[in-house]
């Protein structure tokens, strides 16, 4: 019985760095605003909200298509995600530290399945 626990404890304190972050990075996802509001504006609910429209700055039926970030996991690695984010804060200028995009990429990768 001691052992099992032992073994819990040990499992549960390696694990759980690698889920910290993710209720603030769900946070910052829904409310950290930039120059055209929060990530959530593109992608309500981590999902996609239509089309960009690079040339007028809006989302409509015309334009990239917004990806729908449910599930980026199984599509892009971790690292992938990290540079994403990483490029996307700075595009639509969502101040945001290292430590704050790791946050809403742990959100991403790990519970927004």
């Amino acid at each position: 019985m001691r052992k099992n626990i032992l073994i819990t404890l040990l499992l549960a304190s390696f694990f759980l760095p690698s889920f910290a972050g993710i209720k603030e990075g769900k946070e910052i996802f829904f409310s950290r605003k930039g120059t055209y509001g929060t990530c959530a504006t593109c992608h309500p609910g981590g999902g996609t909200a239509g089309k960009w429209d690079a040339k007028t700055k809006t989302i409509g039926n015309i334009g990239k298509k917004i990806p729908d970030l449910h599930g980026i996991s199984s599509r892009r690695t971790l690292d992938q995600t990290r540079r994403l984010a990483s490029l996307y804060a700075k595009e639509f200028e969502i101040n945001l530290s290292a430590a704050e995009i790791e946050d809403v990429v742990m959100w991403l990768y790990m519970a927004n399945k």
